[in-house]
């Protein structure tokens, strides 16, 4: 009985070591990528009424901010960003929220492929539009734009690069341009006529 105590005190008194391997120079596993899919589509939509989640990204992540031509450069530099954005939307726009379109893992190049929309109300649309004021009203009349980001992710899980980019209102445009253009043609001929 003395042998068996006497080891545990021994094996109490040696410190014990955790190893880590680093998979950072590996491709993520699918798993990898659907939580961080999932944490930006859980709390994304929030990150003008609460802090954003940072535990999904490396320590030396790298924002490539192409909206604002900002780049930053590890997470608090990040966090800072972010909160910032936060921030002064909800200072300066009476009503701001985001949501998410869609998020796609792509599990070959190990990245997720987020877009995402700010739906907004400035603080001169509701002095030339009274009616905004209801909140029913401004819900179904706000402003918006799209956004859209490629989240890099590691061998162990983690985000090391975030690109963010505005999105261009082009397929609507051009879907508008043709619309117009065959409209014109149906008229122009009526009009000779006349």
């Amino acid at each position: 009985m003395l042998l068996p105590s006497r080891l545990t005190s021994i094996a109490k008194a040696i410190p014990c070591r955790c190893f880590s391997i680093d998979f950072s120079h590996e491709k993520p596993a699918p798993h990898q990528l659907e939580h961080v899919t999932t944490r930006l589509t859980e709390t994304v939509p929030l990150m003008f009424r609460h802090r954003m989640d940072y535990t999904f990204y490396r320590k030396d992540v790298v924002c490539d901010d192409q909206i604002f031509n900002i780049q930053k450069r590890g997470i608090e530099q990040l966090m800072s960003h972010f909160g910032m954005i936060g921030t002064l939307g909800q200072v300066l726009l009476p009503h701001v929220e985001m949501e998410v379109l869609s998020a796609v893992p792509v599990i070959d190049e190990g990245t997720v492929r987020f877009r995402w929309r700010v739906k907004y109300v400035s603080f001169i649309r509701i002095l030339t539009n009274p009616r905004l004021l209801r909140f029913d009203y401004r819900t179904k009349n706000l402003s918006w734009f799209d956004g859209y980001s490629v989240l890099t992710v590691d061998g162990n899980g983690e985000v090391y690069r975030v690109t963010l980019q505005k999105m261009q209102q082009d397929e609507q445009k051009s879907l508008l341009t043709s619309t117009t253009d065959k409209l014109k043609e149906k008229l122009a001929p009526s009009t000779a006529n006349t």
